[in-house]
Parts: C-alpha cells; sequence; structure tokens
C-alpha cells in the first residue's frame, strides 16, 4: 500500500489495473479517486475518498477530465456496422465483380474465364471467405482462414498466386469494391480504411504475374 498526498489528508491506495486519475461525481458535483474491488471500508463496502474540491487545485495532474479526453475509439469493423452490413456489401461486390469488363466474365484473365464458365457455384463461398477475411481485417471478432494454408492468415499470396492476375485487373476489382462501398453509404473515412487494407495486399494478390 502507498499514499497519494491529498490537502489536508492521506488517501489509502492500493494497486490496481485502473488508472488513478481523478474523476467528477457527476451527481454530487464532487471528486473522487476510482478504487480497488478490494479496496473498502469497514462495512465491506467499496470506499470512495471524497476530496474537497478546492483542495484538488493545490495537486497537478495531467487532466481532470480523463475520461472525456480520452474517447474509446469504435474499431472499423463497429463503424462499418458489423458482420451484417460488410456480408451485404461483399455479397453486392461479389456479384458486381461479374458485369466488370476486365475482371467479369468477358474477362482475358484465363483463370478468371474459366472459373466463370465453369466454378461459379463457388461464389457463396467465395462471398464467405472475403466477408471473413475483411471482418477480421477490421478488427471483427472473426478469423479469416486461407484455403490454401500459410503461415499468416491475411496473407492473399497463396490463394491468388496461380490467378496470374495483373495491376490493371486488380486496380479493376478496387475499383469495383469502392462502388459497393458507395452503393451502401459508407462515409468517406471509413470507405477510405477499407480501400487502403485492400491496396495494401495487391503485390500479394498480383504475385503470380510479377513473379513469374
Amino acid at each position: 500500500m502507498y499514499y497519494i498526498p491529498v490537502v489536508p489528508y492521506y488517501v489509502p491506495v492500493y494497486p490496481c489495473q485502473q488508472p488513478y486519475m481523478p474523476r467528477q461525481n457527476a451527481y454530487e458535483g464532487s471528486w473522487y479517486f476510482p478504487y480497488c474491488s478490494q479496496l473498502t471500508n469497514s462495512g465491506g463496502n467499496p470506499f470512495v475518498p471524497h476530496i474537497n474540491q478546492n483542495a484538488m487545485q493545490n495537486i497537478d495532474y495531467q487532466t481532470t477530465n480523463w475520461r472525456s479526453e480520452h474517447p474509446t475509439e469504435k474499431s472499423l469493423y463497429e463503424r462499418l456496422g458489423g458482420i451484417y452490413r460488410i456480408a451485404a456489401i461483399t455479397d453486392h461486390f461479389v456479384d458486381s465483380l461479374a458485369d466488370d469488363p476486365i475482371v467479369g466474365t468477358n474477362t482475358s484473365n484465363a483463370y478468371l474465364r474459366d472459373w466463370y464458365e465453369n466454378k461459379r457455384w463457388r461464389a457463396s463461398g467465395f462471398k464467405v471467405l472475403n466477408t471473413l477475411w475483411i471482418a477480421e481485417k477490421a478488427g471483427g471478432p472473426y478469423e479469416y482462414v486461407s484455403t490454401v494454408p500459410n503461415d499468416h492468415s491475411l496473407d492473399l499470396e497463396p490463394t491468388h498466386y496461380r490467378m496470374m492476375l495483373t495491376a490493371e485487373e486488380f486496380n479493376a476489382a478496387a475499383n469495383v469494391l469502392a462502388n459497393s462501398l458507395d452503393h451502401f453509404n459508407v462515409p468517406e473515412r471509413e470507405k477510405n480504411e477499407v480501400l487502403e487494407a485492400f491496396m495494401a495486399h495487391k503485390k500479394e494478390v498480383i504475385s503470380g504475374s510479377i513473379k513469374q
């Protein structure tokens, strides 16, 4: 146990994980220190030492409004609207790819052309994987597992290498994704964060064409 000097007396404080920043009691307008669960009075109730507000003016603290100056930032996952909204965006994105002149059904890429002609039944699974990838990348409580085992699940090279995708095709897909985000009126900040995360994996996705 150690003491924090407070005019005109000492307040016993026990170490815990909570920061000992003074906070204002919303109901009484007085100041107090957060307390640990093990700090109780003789009756077994949590002991909250109230401090004269005038005395607080003599103590140099970083802030007297710690919580308001350190708001909890929501994750991109939360700001996008959670798993259902991400799934809706992904569903629209994957369906829209087929209509794109560069990466759609009329693509000159042999792998993609074969996918549209013979493997389009896998579209539902493709949507699931993309939804999980975006959700995890955005900080959500989900985990994307690559269909091709690799050390890092968010690494896209193993699943894209054989596709021989070009930079032009990747950029076309990015534009389709941008349009899908606009379709759901995703705010500019969140839209840019999603696109930045997507573009950050460009070299992995087009690895087949740049390493041949």
